[in-house]
């Protein structure tokens, strides 16, 4: 039991790491109090609307109730739970005084409109109603108006280890009756106050990791961050001492660096207990001197269109005169009529041709660019670079072709390895396209059999939110810029790698992906869409692995749909003919360009076995590989 018989000012306990708040009525916001009174000769009125509450030991027999809700959690003006209570005190305005009254711990919820008779006769200290034991005891004193504070600190730190918030019965000791202001009054000041300092330990604010130092190319992107630990922090980041406007995140971009960022970063992190500063981080910066360089330049089925994919965002790319498109042999230009960025980026461009000197089929060009400039340091790109335009479909993925993936489809969590070439799946099984999980087994979707069936949920019955998916293929021909035309089979959305880095994303968020991300488009029934286009600087000689990760949209989705269709689009290679095996090596596909008949033979040594494959066209399989086989196409 504790007492305060008066007092005007609340002076916080000085103890590192401690906090102090303040809880009334229209006080920063706050709007959880509540208090009335009961008593004997109303019994069925509610008075929860009254200025005033009084606690009377007679005439009439009155008694007090007053609490303050919401003071307890993790957000910003709540004391965190488990917090050591270093002192509490309720201030409250008396306007007529009287004989000592008695504060106990309510063990009952109860409101504004309770009673007299619905708390069956009004309060009784039974350690039912109320807890028996006193918490605090005041007494009243004169002259009034006075304004006293009341210890009630066993009552908060009660609630601080978990027991329910109801607030105080305030009882009589005595006949005479005492008046105090509620949170009714119409001056804020005069209505009651809580007023708690606190400790917590574990909220305060410690870096656990400081920001690192970086030395960046201009023009690049930068990020400091620092990981710390506590309760509602917040983060100031600084230049050279001076406050950064907007950076009060954990961590700090600079998406375009320049020279003038150079300097000493670092950041405070703070809350009601504190604050703490990082070590400074130092931004050292580099001149760029990286000339723009031509990723890739395709064109498909419009001999008049080339896109043009540059390394960087450019400037001065939207010129026509920039451009220069001969053949390979190096016979005359053609004329680019328009050149403009496409994309929402300054780092892709489509030309377009003079119809009259359009590209003509079966024949390889390239595109010499001049006169173009990043846009950070103005570096000009290479006049005498020559890039050859992409524009020869070489089928690597078909779903007729029976090719075949391994996949996971248990439910685990496999992090990030598994995108990478040399990541060991060989203890996933092994299926063809198309891929299906519904919860009611179908044996086609939008017309394309189902060639593998996969699970919906896992082992325990919970929701699969991703599938898993990887193969191989094999490329024997030159990759510089190489592009890939890829027609997407999804439900709901898709994660695409080429050799362990992502080339695109279809229905899935942007930003860092995990297995239990989920899709943010909702497909009702997958069908293929594209073709997309896009630059594969990731391409290389000999051995290649696609990854796919697919996602749900939700965990209420009843099917998950997997499969794809890719392309290579080449310069016209040397080879006009190639052969592709499935990634088990049982199937052949063969394919070439340019029309022509094919023909096969399996004796080399006579040139008179020789047979066309009447009505082959490209591509030509699957078909079984079985002994040895050569071809040939014949161009008309």
């Amino acid at each position: 039991m504790a007492a305060v018989s008066s007092g005007l000012l609340f002076s916080a306990i000085n103890v590192p790491g401690a906090a102090t708040l303040s809880f009334r009525a229209g006080l920063n916001g706050y709007t959880a109090s509540q208090d009335t009174h009961v008593r004997d000769d109303q019994p069925a009125s509610d008075l929860g609307n009254a200025t005033s509450i009084r606690v009377d030991g007679q005439s009439p027999v009155s008694h007090g109730l007053l609490r303050f809700d919401n003071i307890f959690g993790n957000d910003a003006g709540q004391i965190p739970y488990n917090s050591q209570i270093l002192s509490a005190t309720v201030t409250l305005r008396s306007i007529d005084p009287g004989d000592a009254v008695e504060f106990h711990r309510m063990l009952i919820d109860w409101s504004e409109t309770n009673t007299w008779d619905s708390l069956i006769g009004g309060l009784s200290a039974d350690d039912v109603e109320m807890v028996a034991e006193v918490d605090a005891v005041f007494t009243p004193a004169s002259p009034v108006p006075r304004v006293d504070a009341i210890d009630v600190t066993a009552s908060v730190q009660a609630w601080s280890d978990g027991i329910a918030n109801y607030g105080w019965g305030i009882l009589p000791a005595g006949p005479d009756g005492w008046l105090f202001q509620s949170s009714e009054s119409t001056v804020i000041s005069n209505r009651p106050m809580l007023t708690v300092s606190y400790e917590h330990r574990g909220c305060l604010a410690q870096i656990v990791s400081q920001p690192g130092s970086a030395h960046v190319l201009e023009c690049a992107s930068v990020t400091f961050a620092v990981q710390a630990i506590g309760c509602r922090l917040q983060y100031q980041w600084f230049k050279e001492g001076v406050v950064i406007d907007g950076a009060t995140n954990a961590s700090y971009t600079i998406e375009r660096v320049r020279r003038p960022h150079e300097g000493r970063y670092f950041v405070t992190v703070s809350n009601e207990f504190g604050s703490v500063t990082s070590n400074p981080a130092f931004l050292t910066v580099s001149l760029d001197v990286v000339r723009p360089t031509v990723v890739c330049a395709y064109s498909t089925n419009d001999p008049l269109s080339i896109v043009v994919r540059f390394s960087m965002p450019v400037t001065n790319a939207a010129d026509s005169f920039n451009y220069e498109v001969s053949s390979a042999s190096g016979s005359n230009s053609l004329q680019v009529l328009t050149a403009a960025y496409i994309g929402g980026s300054n780092d892709t461009v489509r030309l377009k041709l003079n119809a009259n000197t359009p590209m003509a089929p079966d024949t390889a060009y390239s595109l010499r660019v001049e006169n173009v400039y990043d846009d950070c340091a103005g570096n000009a790109i290479d006049p005498n670079a020559v890039t050859p335009i992409v524009r020869f479909a070489s089928p690597i993925l078909r779903i007729s072709s029976g090719y075949q993936w391994r996949f996971n489809d248990q439910g685990i969590d496999l992090g990030t390895s598994w995108i990478l070439p040399n990541y060991m799946d060989s203890g996933w099984p092994l299926g063809p396209p198309v891929f299906d999980a519904h919860r009611v087994p179908r044996t086609t979707v939008s017309g394309q059999a189902i060639g593998t069936h996969t699970a919906v949920s896992n082992a325990t019955g919970s929701q699969v939110p991703a599938h898993y998916f990887r193969t191989h293929f094999q490329f024997a021909g030159n990759p510089f810029g190489a592009a890939l035309s890829l027609r997407p089979f999804v439900d709901d959305g898709a994660i695409f790698y080429l050799n362990g880095a992502e080339i695109f994303r279809l229905g899935v968020p942007p930003g860092a992906a995990s297995y239990n991300t989920l899709a943010n488009r909702t497909v009702t029934t997958a069908n293929f869409e594209g073709p997309f286009i896009f630059c594969v600087p990731q391409l290389r000689q000999g051995d290649n692995v696609f990854a796919v990760e697919v996602h749900q949209a939700s965990l209420a989705s009843p099917d998950l749909t997997f499969a794809m269709e890719a392309d290579l689009l080449l310069p016209n290679p040397s080879s006009r003919l190639q052969i592709s095996l499935s990634s088990d090596g049982a199937q052949a596909t063969v394919t070439w360009n340019g029309g022509g008949r094919l023909e096969a033979t399996d004796n080399l040594a006579d040139p008179n076995a020789w047979r066309e494959i009447q009505n082959a066209t490209s591509p030509y399989g699957p078909f079984a590989v079985s002994g040895t086989r050569f071809f040939r196409v014949q161009k008309p």
